[in-house]
Protein backbone atom coordinates (compact mmCIF):
# COMPACT_ATOMS: atom_id res chain seq x y z
CA UNK A 1 0.00 0.00 0.00
CA UNK A 2 1.46 3.39 -1.10
CA UNK A 3 1.56 5.43 2.48
CA UNK A 4 -0.56 8.60 2.57
CA UNK A 5 -1.55 11.84 4.76
CA UNK A 6 -5.08 11.13 4.85
CA UNK A 7 -7.70 13.97 4.58
CA UNK A 8 -10.91 12.12 4.04
CA UNK A 9 -13.16 9.50 6.13
CA UNK A 10 -10.62 7.10 7.87
CA UNK A 11 -11.95 4.18 10.24
CA UNK A 12 -10.71 1.89 12.52
CA UNK A 13 -12.05 -0.82 14.58
CA UNK A 14 -9.32 -2.22 16.60
CA UNK A 15 -7.49 0.93 17.28
CA UNK A 16 -4.54 1.31 20.49
CA UNK A 17 -4.20 4.32 21.91
CA UNK A 18 -0.60 5.60 22.72
CA UNK A 19 -0.71 7.56 25.74
CA UNK A 20 2.29 6.49 27.75
CA UNK A 21 3.01 7.96 30.73
CA UNK A 22 -0.27 10.64 29.99
CA UNK A 23 -3.02 8.85 30.55
CA UNK A 24 -5.36 11.27 33.06
CA UNK A 25 -8.54 13.15 33.29
CA UNK A 26 -6.35 16.46 32.59
CA UNK A 27 -3.33 14.77 30.35
CA UNK A 28 -5.47 13.28 27.30
CA UNK A 29 -8.45 14.59 26.21
CA UNK A 30 -8.19 12.60 22.89
CA UNK A 31 -7.70 9.32 24.71
CA UNK A 32 -11.20 10.16 26.94
CA UNK A 33 -13.28 11.24 24.43
CA UNK A 34 -12.51 7.81 22.08
CA UNK A 35 -13.07 5.68 25.17
CA UNK A 36 -16.27 7.40 25.73
CA UNK A 37 -17.58 7.63 22.65
CA UNK A 38 -16.17 5.13 20.48
CA UNK A 39 -15.14 2.33 22.99
CA UNK A 40 -16.15 -0.58 21.17
CA UNK A 41 -13.53 0.38 18.24
CA UNK A 42 -10.94 0.51 21.03
CA UNK A 43 -8.85 -2.43 22.06
CA UNK A 44 -6.41 -0.83 24.47
CA UNK A 45 -4.70 1.58 25.44
CA UNK A 46 -0.54 2.15 25.92
CA UNK A 47 0.61 3.50 29.02
CA UNK A 48 3.52 1.58 30.87
CA UNK A 49 3.18 3.83 34.07
CA UNK A 50 -0.97 2.49 34.35
CA UNK A 51 -0.58 -0.95 32.93
CA UNK A 52 -2.96 -3.99 33.96
CA UNK A 53 -5.50 -1.52 35.16
CA UNK A 54 -8.36 -0.27 32.88
CA UNK A 55 -9.71 3.06 31.93
CA UNK A 56 -12.82 2.81 34.62
CA UNK A 57 -9.78 2.58 37.27
CA UNK A 58 -8.21 5.83 35.67
CA UNK A 59 -11.27 8.12 34.24
CA UNK A 60 -13.99 6.96 35.74
CA UNK A 61 -15.47 5.16 32.27
CA UNK A 62 -15.47 2.21 29.56
CA UNK A 63 -13.51 -0.74 30.32
CA UNK A 64 -10.63 -0.28 28.15
CA UNK A 65 -7.84 -2.40 29.29
CA UNK A 66 -4.03 -0.73 29.49
CA UNK A 67 -1.05 -1.85 28.72
CA UNK A 68 2.53 -1.80 28.62
CA UNK A 69 3.73 -1.58 24.83
CA UNK A 70 3.29 -2.35 21.28
CA UNK A 71 4.08 -5.91 21.85
CA UNK A 72 1.65 -6.09 24.67
CA UNK A 73 -0.97 -4.67 22.59
CA UNK A 74 -0.50 -6.99 19.62
CA UNK A 75 -2.71 -9.43 21.18
CA UNK A 76 -5.49 -7.00 20.50
CA UNK A 77 -4.72 -7.37 16.78
CA UNK A 78 -5.39 -3.84 16.40
CA UNK A 79 -5.08 -1.98 12.70
CA UNK A 80 -4.76 1.54 13.91
CA UNK A 81 -2.47 3.32 16.50
CA UNK A 82 -3.94 6.30 17.84
CA UNK A 83 -2.15 9.33 19.42
CA UNK A 84 -4.37 10.12 22.56
CA UNK A 85 -2.54 13.37 23.49
CA UNK A 86 -3.08 16.95 22.10
CA UNK A 87 -0.46 19.10 24.24
CA UNK A 88 -0.51 22.52 23.62
CA UNK A 89 1.62 23.29 20.96
CA UNK A 90 0.73 20.38 20.21
CA UNK A 91 4.24 18.68 18.80
CA UNK A 92 5.22 14.88 18.81
CA UNK A 93 6.99 13.98 22.05
CA UNK A 94 10.70 12.63 21.14
CA UNK A 95 10.43 9.96 23.17
CA UNK A 96 6.95 8.22 21.34
CA UNK A 97 9.30 7.97 18.18
CA UNK A 98 10.28 4.62 18.48
CA UNK A 99 6.48 3.52 19.78
CA UNK A 100 5.15 4.41 16.59
CA UNK A 101 7.50 2.96 14.83
CA UNK A 102 7.17 -0.40 16.50
CA UNK A 103 3.41 0.35 15.58
CA UNK A 104 4.21 0.55 12.19
CA UNK A 105 6.45 -2.02 11.93
CA UNK A 106 3.33 -4.49 13.00
CA UNK A 107 1.26 -3.36 10.46
CA UNK A 108 -1.28 -0.36 11.87
CA UNK A 109 -2.15 3.09 10.34
CA UNK A 110 -1.42 5.75 12.10
CA UNK A 111 -4.07 8.07 13.42
CA UNK A 112 -2.41 11.80 14.59
CA UNK A 113 -4.18 15.14 15.90
CA UNK A 114 -1.30 16.69 16.89
CA UNK A 115 -0.90 20.36 14.75
CA UNK A 116 2.77 18.70 13.24
CA UNK A 117 1.93 16.81 10.39
CA UNK A 118 3.64 13.19 10.77
CA UNK A 119 3.18 12.86 7.02
CA UNK A 120 5.93 15.81 7.06
CA UNK A 121 8.17 13.86 9.41
CA UNK A 122 10.83 12.44 6.96
CA UNK A 123 11.64 9.56 9.41
CA UNK A 124 7.90 8.95 10.05
CA UNK A 125 7.20 8.18 6.59
CA UNK A 126 9.95 6.52 5.50
CA UNK A 127 9.13 3.80 8.18
CA UNK A 128 5.24 4.49 7.00
CA UNK A 129 6.97 3.40 3.16
CA UNK A 130 8.81 0.63 4.17
CA UNK A 131 5.78 -0.73 5.80
CA UNK A 132 2.87 0.35 3.83
CA UNK A 133 0.86 1.84 6.50
CA UNK A 134 -0.75 5.00 6.05
CA UNK A 135 -0.70 8.71 8.04
CA UNK A 136 -3.98 10.28 8.99
CA UNK A 137 -3.32 13.81 10.17
CA UNK A 138 -6.62 14.79 11.20
CA UNK A 139 -5.24 18.35 11.84
CA UNK A 140 -4.88 18.65 7.85
CA UNK A 141 -7.46 20.41 6.18
CA UNK A 142 -8.55 20.18 2.71
CA UNK A 143 -7.27 21.91 -0.02
CA UNK A 144 -10.50 23.85 -1.60
CA UNK A 145 -10.93 27.32 -0.35
CA UNK A 146 -14.81 27.77 -0.10
CA UNK A 147 -15.49 32.00 1.10
CA UNK A 148 -18.46 31.90 2.88
CA UNK A 149 -21.52 33.46 1.25
CA UNK A 150 -23.57 33.79 4.77
CA UNK A 151 -26.27 30.94 3.23
CA UNK A 152 -26.26 27.99 5.90
CA UNK A 153 -29.41 29.94 7.84
CA UNK A 154 -30.97 29.04 4.67
CA UNK A 155 -30.88 24.88 5.12
CA UNK A 156 -34.26 23.52 6.76
CA UNK A 157 -32.29 21.74 9.30
CA UNK A 158 -32.50 23.09 12.35
CA UNK A 159 -28.36 23.81 13.43
CA UNK A 160 -27.55 23.66 16.73
CA UNK A 161 -24.28 24.92 18.28
CA UNK A 162 -22.54 24.67 21.28
CA UNK A 163 -20.56 27.89 22.49
CA UNK A 164 -18.39 28.60 25.57
CA UNK A 165 -17.28 30.85 28.43
CA UNK A 166 -13.69 29.40 27.79
CA UNK A 167 -11.86 26.78 25.72
CA UNK A 168 -12.26 23.30 27.39
CA UNK A 169 -15.48 23.42 29.21
CA UNK A 170 -17.11 20.72 27.50
CA UNK A 171 -18.62 21.98 24.14
CA UNK A 172 -17.73 18.70 22.23
CA UNK A 173 -19.21 16.40 25.04
CA UNK A 174 -22.15 18.69 24.81
CA UNK A 175 -22.98 18.48 20.94
CA UNK A 176 -22.73 15.02 20.81
CA UNK A 177 -24.58 14.13 24.17
CA UNK A 178 -27.51 16.11 22.50
CA UNK A 179 -26.90 14.36 19.14
CA UNK A 180 -27.09 11.23 20.32
CA UNK A 181 -30.05 11.79 22.43
CA UNK A 182 -31.63 13.39 19.22
CA UNK A 183 -30.85 10.03 17.54
CA UNK A 184 -32.56 8.00 19.92
CA UNK A 185 -35.46 10.10 19.58
CA UNK A 186 -35.57 9.23 16.11
CA UNK A 187 -34.62 12.34 14.72
CA UNK A 188 -32.24 12.60 11.91
CA UNK A 189 -28.84 14.32 12.78
CA UNK A 190 -25.69 15.08 11.91
CA UNK A 191 -22.69 16.06 14.34
CA UNK A 192 -20.22 18.10 12.67
CA UNK A 193 -16.75 17.94 14.30
CA UNK A 194 -14.32 20.76 14.36
CA UNK A 195 -11.83 19.52 16.56
CA UNK A 196 -9.40 16.76 15.99
CA UNK A 197 -10.72 14.70 19.14
CA UNK A 198 -14.38 14.70 17.50
CA UNK A 199 -13.32 14.57 13.64
CA UNK A 200 -11.84 10.47 15.70
CA UNK A 201 -15.12 9.96 17.10
CA UNK A 202 -17.63 10.96 14.20
CA UNK A 203 -14.96 10.17 11.39
CA UNK A 204 -14.88 13.54 9.34
CA UNK A 205 -15.28 17.03 10.18
CA UNK A 206 -13.62 20.48 10.00
CA UNK A 207 -10.19 21.23 11.70
CA UNK A 208 -11.35 24.36 12.83
CA UNK A 209 -8.05 25.77 14.40
CA UNK A 210 -6.14 24.64 11.29
CA UNK A 211 -8.09 26.07 8.33
CA UNK A 212 -6.77 29.63 7.33
CA UNK A 213 -8.84 32.37 8.70
CA UNK A 214 -10.26 33.65 5.65
CA UNK A 215 -11.91 30.54 4.84
CA UNK A 216 -12.99 29.00 7.90
CA UNK A 217 -16.55 30.52 8.09
CA UNK A 218 -16.65 28.81 4.69
CA UNK A 219 -15.39 25.56 5.64
CA UNK A 220 -18.06 25.27 8.34
CA UNK A 221 -20.56 26.64 6.09
CA UNK A 222 -19.92 24.16 3.30
CA UNK A 223 -20.46 21.37 5.70
CA UNK A 224 -24.39 22.50 6.31
CA UNK A 225 -25.08 23.17 3.24
CA UNK A 226 -23.91 19.39 2.87
CA UNK A 227 -26.04 17.82 5.66
CA UNK A 228 -29.01 20.47 5.46
CA UNK A 229 -31.27 17.63 4.73
CA UNK A 230 -31.27 16.76 8.11
CA UNK A 231 -33.73 16.86 10.81
CA UNK A 232 -30.42 18.07 13.20
CA UNK A 233 -27.31 19.51 12.41
CA UNK A 234 -25.11 19.63 16.26
CA UNK A 235 -21.94 21.60 15.46
CA UNK A 236 -19.41 21.31 17.77
CA UNK A 237 -18.23 25.19 18.97
CA UNK A 238 -14.74 26.01 19.73
CA UNK A 239 -12.99 28.48 22.08
CA UNK A 240 -14.93 31.67 23.64
CA UNK A 241 -15.67 34.54 21.79
CA UNK A 242 -13.79 36.51 24.83
CA UNK A 243 -10.57 34.04 25.18
CA UNK A 244 -7.46 36.39 24.17
CA UNK A 245 -6.07 33.58 22.16
CA UNK A 246 -9.06 31.64 20.32
CA UNK A 247 -11.80 34.25 20.20
CA UNK A 248 -10.99 33.97 15.88
CA UNK A 249 -12.11 30.15 15.25
CA UNK A 250 -15.07 30.57 18.14
CA UNK A 251 -16.35 33.51 15.66
CA UNK A 252 -15.48 31.81 12.13
CA UNK A 253 -17.70 28.89 13.66
CA UNK A 254 -20.22 30.95 14.10
CA UNK A 255 -20.62 33.06 11.50
CA UNK A 256 -20.09 29.92 9.48
CA UNK A 257 -23.29 27.91 10.66
CA UNK A 258 -25.74 30.93 11.85
CA UNK A 259 -27.29 28.69 14.41
CA UNK A 260 -31.15 28.86 15.16
CA UNK A 261 -29.93 27.62 18.64
CA UNK A 262 -26.58 27.78 20.73
CA UNK A 263 -26.09 25.95 23.93
CA UNK A 264 -23.53 28.13 26.22
CA UNK A 265 -21.20 25.46 27.82
CA UNK A 266 -19.06 26.30 31.34
CA UNK A 267 -17.02 24.75 33.70
CA UNK A 268 -18.75 25.41 37.22
CA UNK A 269 -15.75 25.61 39.13
CA UNK A 270 -13.70 27.71 36.32
CA UNK A 271 -13.68 32.02 37.34
CA UNK A 272 -10.38 32.62 35.28
CA UNK A 273 -9.33 31.92 31.52
CA UNK A 274 -7.75 28.77 31.09
CA UNK A 275 -4.12 28.89 30.56
CA UNK A 276 -4.31 33.14 30.54
CA UNK A 277 -5.75 34.86 33.92
CA UNK A 278 -8.59 37.10 33.75
CA UNK A 279 -11.88 36.91 34.84
CA UNK A 280 -14.43 35.14 32.95
CA UNK A 281 -17.36 38.18 32.20
CA UNK A 282 -20.66 37.36 33.96
CA UNK A 283 -22.73 34.39 31.87
CA UNK A 284 -25.60 37.30 31.42
CA UNK A 285 -23.16 39.37 29.55
CA UNK A 286 -21.97 36.23 27.36
CA UNK A 287 -25.50 35.28 26.72
CA UNK A 288 -26.03 38.99 25.33
CA UNK A 289 -22.88 38.84 23.29
CA UNK A 290 -23.12 35.67 21.58
CA UNK A 291 -27.01 36.18 20.49
CA UNK A 292 -25.82 40.13 19.10
CA UNK A 293 -23.23 38.18 17.09
CA UNK A 294 -25.09 35.54 16.11
CA UNK A 295 -28.64 37.80 14.87
CA UNK A 296 -26.58 39.38 12.18
CA UNK A 297 -27.03 36.27 10.22
CA UNK A 298 -29.64 34.40 11.78
CA UNK A 299 -32.36 37.11 13.53
CA UNK A 300 -34.19 34.45 15.20
CA UNK A 301 -30.52 33.02 16.84
CA UNK A 302 -30.83 32.29 20.42
CA UNK A 303 -29.33 31.02 23.62
CA UNK A 304 -31.83 27.87 24.67
CA UNK A 305 -29.77 26.42 27.74
CA UNK A 306 -27.06 26.23 30.07
CA UNK A 307 -24.57 23.26 29.68
CA UNK A 308 -22.21 23.01 32.76
CA UNK A 309 -19.43 20.99 33.63
CA UNK A 310 -19.92 19.84 37.64
CA UNK A 311 -17.01 17.74 37.39
CA UNK A 312 -15.03 17.42 40.85
CA UNK A 313 -17.88 19.02 42.60
CA UNK A 314 -20.23 17.50 44.80
CA UNK A 315 -23.60 16.19 43.89
CA UNK A 316 -25.74 18.02 46.17
CA UNK A 317 -23.15 21.51 45.64
CA UNK A 318 -23.96 20.79 42.03
CA UNK A 319 -27.68 20.59 41.60
CA UNK A 320 -27.88 23.80 44.12
CA UNK A 321 -25.61 25.69 42.17
CA UNK A 322 -27.49 24.35 39.04
CA UNK A 323 -30.97 25.23 40.55
CA UNK A 324 -29.71 28.73 41.18
CA UNK A 325 -28.20 29.50 38.30
CA UNK A 326 -31.21 28.41 36.24
CA UNK A 327 -33.46 30.94 38.52
CA UNK A 328 -30.93 33.36 37.89
CA UNK A 329 -30.64 32.95 33.81
CA UNK A 330 -34.23 31.78 32.87
CA UNK A 331 -32.91 29.19 31.30
CA UNK A 332 -32.27 25.01 31.61
CA UNK A 333 -29.34 24.34 33.22
CA UNK A 334 -28.07 20.85 33.47
CA UNK A 335 -24.61 18.85 33.39
CA UNK A 336 -25.46 16.16 30.19
CA UNK A 337 -22.63 13.43 31.23
CA UNK A 338 -23.91 13.77 35.05
CA UNK A 339 -27.86 13.93 34.76
CA UNK A 340 -28.51 13.38 31.03
CA UNK A 341 -28.89 15.73 28.25
CA UNK A 342 -32.59 15.91 28.23
CA UNK A 343 -33.16 19.60 29.93
CA UNK A 344 -30.63 21.17 26.79
CA UNK A 345 -32.35 19.72 24.13
CA UNK A 346 -36.64 20.46 25.70
CA UNK A 347 -36.78 23.88 23.79
CA UNK A 348 -35.46 22.50 20.81
CA UNK A 349 -37.15 19.09 20.63
CA UNK A 350 -40.40 21.73 20.72
CA UNK A 351 -39.21 23.42 18.08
Amino acid sequence: MEPSSHVGKVDFKRAVILAEGSFGLFTSKTAIGLVRYRERDISCIIDSTKSGRTSREIIGTGDVPIVSSVETALEFDPDALVIGIAPPGGSLPEEWRSIIVDAMKNGMNIVSGLHTFLSEDPEIMENARRYGVRIWDVRRPENDMYVAHGIAGDVDSLVVLTVGTDCSVGKMTTSIEMARYAERKGHGIKFLATGQTGIMIEGDGVPADRVISDFLAGAIEKEILKYGDRDCIFVEGQGSIVHPAYSGVTLGILHGCAPDYMVLCHRLDRAEFKGFGGRIPPIDDLVELYERLARYLNRDSRICAISVNTWGVENDIARERISGLEDEMGLPVTDPLRYGPEKLFSEIEEF
